[in-house]
């Protein structure tokens, strides 16, 4: 008798604890965001709509190496209950604006109340060429569950603003180090003559 309750107390505990580990589980990726998961939002929302946008602005279409951009994610469409995840392979995260929290290369909201947000992006040091971007974006309907919601990702590219020497009289010397940018036969003032 006493090994039958021993038995029915350990198994007891055991469920509880199963039923805690999956619970925590749901709580985590729930209104609190979720870095790093701009690749879907299927695990806990259901699956991927056309009907959900995902829209980003102050983002530029070739970085300055270095330079800092204010940026701000958002979906096309309105809801009660929306959140993000969003990654960037280079450069790095911070500032991040109301209802935002960002880690060095991933960002994702604080609360579902919000349907914008904004943190800043330092781009990458000079040469590291193109960096990749991904943003997922849903709207959850609010009833705890992984039906009824909506999600879509988008991805992108921004390329390094590489300055391209120029050579406008063919002399194969840059014009800024030719002392005759027009003249094809010279390119340094020997006798400083102008």
């Amino acid at each position: 008798m006493i090994n039958h309750k021993r038995t029915t107390f350990y198994v007891s505990l055991l469920l509880l604890i199963f039923v805690m580990l999956f619970a925590g589980s749901a709580v985590d990726a729930n209104s609190g965001g979720k870095y790093n998961s701009s690749n879907s939002c299927g695990s806990c929302h259901g699956s991927s709509s056309s009907s959900v946008t995902p829209t980003y602005s102050g983002f530029p279409t070739e970085y300055n190496p270095g330079q800092t951009y204010l940026v701000t994610i958002g979906a096309t469409q309105s809801a009660s209950n929306a959140g993000f995840s969003f990654t960037v392979s280079d450069g790095s995260l911070s500032n991040p604006g109301p209802n935002t929290q960002v880690i060095t290369k991933s960002a994702t909201h604080t609360n579902s109340g919000a349907t914008s947000w904004s943190f800043e992006w330092t781009a990458p040091s000079s040469g590291s060429g193109q960096v990749s971007l991904q943003v997922a974006v849903m709207q959850a309907n609010g009833n705890g569950q992984n039906s009824g919601d909506s999600w879509n990702t988008l991805s992108w590219t921004i390329d390094e603003d590489v300055p391209v020497d120029s050579d406008a009289d063919g002399d194969g010397v840059d014009d800024v180090d030719d002392a005759f940018p027009n003249d094809p036969n010279e390119w340094e003032d020997t006798d400083d003559d102008g």
